[in-house]
């Protein structure tokens, strides 16, 4: 940041921005930014999963009634569908949650973050660039009783998969 300080004040430097989680729910996947993403997708796919499973059911229940038993059977038994039971006849969606692009593998890395077509680019402000040069300062400097006062102090925003 220090160095691209003239490109960052013209708007010049974007990151392609990552997914922090990945929904599958049956072939359906979704991948999205935020934990607020997260749950309205997790509820837009349960709604649609229940749509579809209704219309599988009805189809089903037609066929039957033709006299197609055999297919239907077939029919209703077709599910492919990623996630896990929630306990109250639906499904819940499969959740990754990524913590970096090295949990990604390639495929997933170009299809998110480095296809130009489908990728999510965040521009780099002067308030980003401010605010990474007291980060770097103050976590990777010299200066050791600076970094263990803000570790200390902001220990309790971690959060911590163990």
């Amino acid at each position: 940041y220090r160095h691209f300080k003239p490109l960052i004040e013209q708007g010049r430097i974007f990151i392609g921005q990552p997914p922090l989680y990945r929904l599958q729910l049956g072939k359906e996947i979704r991948w999205v930014y935020s934990d607020k993403e997260r749950d309205a997708s997790i509820k837009e796919l349960k709604a649609e999963a229940k749509t579809k499973s209704a219309e599988r059911k009805s189809k089903a229940a037609a066929k039957k009634a033709k006299g197609e038993a055999a297919d239907a059977v077939e029919a209703e038994s077709m599910s492919t569908d990623e996630g896990t039971d929630d306990g109250k006849g639906g499904r819940e969606p499969a959740i990754a949650r990524y913590k970096g692009l090295g949990e990604m593998n390639a495929e997933q890395l170009w299809d998110t973050t480095l296809n130009p077509a489908t990728r999510t680019l965040r521009k780099v402000t002067l308030e980003d660039a401010e605010q990474a040069d007291f980060v770097f300062d103050e976590l990777m400097g010299n200066e050791v009783e600076g970094r263990k006062k803000w570790i200390m102090a902001n220990a309790k925003f971690a959060e911590l998969d163990l």
